[in-house]
């Protein structure tokens, strides 16, 4: 006897297909647009309560404490701002670091080297995102204590220079943080 019904295999058209895979990739899209970059974390966390010179295209770049242990153990250069959103020292700082930094009128020169020429951003590191890696970070290098801010400069992989981070009032930061940015350029200039 012949089988009286035909079997009907299911079909999902084309259509369907494509907008399952374009409602996908439209999500995707959208969820990586609304995560903010490296930079807008910093700058959104400092917006409301840094000095006027904090801009959106400031040059700190945020790293844990994994990353700074990796560049000193392959003794590296670099700047590092240990710093937190919550502390009202370091309100004040992170915006005049940045305006002597890459103001074009303000930006730190020594003999004809700018700060800016010699590294192409600050590292930062905050111990609210990374109270582990921050720990191990003081732990592992002399000189660095459990504090908020702190401001050195890594050359080879040891610390060779400190901001002062007594200064109090607009003038005695300014000269600062230009008397430090000067020691890094002299530092790392006499070591090339």
């Amino acid at each position: 006897m012949a089988d009286k019904y035909n079997v009907v295999e299911p079909k999902v058209s084309t259509g369907i297909i494509v907008s399952i895979i374009s409602f996908i990739v439209v999500a995707l899209i959208l969820t990586l647009i609304a995560i903010p970059s490296n930079s807008e974390r910093i700058y959104e966390a400092y917006a409301e309560t840094a000095n006027e010179y904090f801009t959106k295209d400031h040059p700190f770049y945020e790293i844990d404490g994994k990353k700074v242990e990796r560049m000193v153990n392959r003794e590296e250069t670099f700047l590092l701002l240990i710093s937190s959103p919550d502390c009202a020292n370091c309100q004040t700082l992170i915006g005049t670091l940045e305006r002597y930094f890459q103001d074009p009128e303000k930006v730190v020169t020594v003999d004809g080297v700018k700060i800016n020429d010699l590294f192409d951003e600050i590292f930062y590191l905050s111990p609210l995102n990374d109270a582990s890696g921050y720990a191990d970070v003081i732990a592992n290098n002399e000189g660095l204590i459990d504090a908020t801010p702190q401001f050195v400069l890594f050359l080879n992989g040891e610390i060779v220079a400190y901001y002062d981070t007594n200064a109090t009032g607009t003038q005695t930061i300014n000269s600062n943080v230009r008397q430090f940015y000067e020691a890094v350029i002299t530092a790392v200039t006499e070591e090339e």
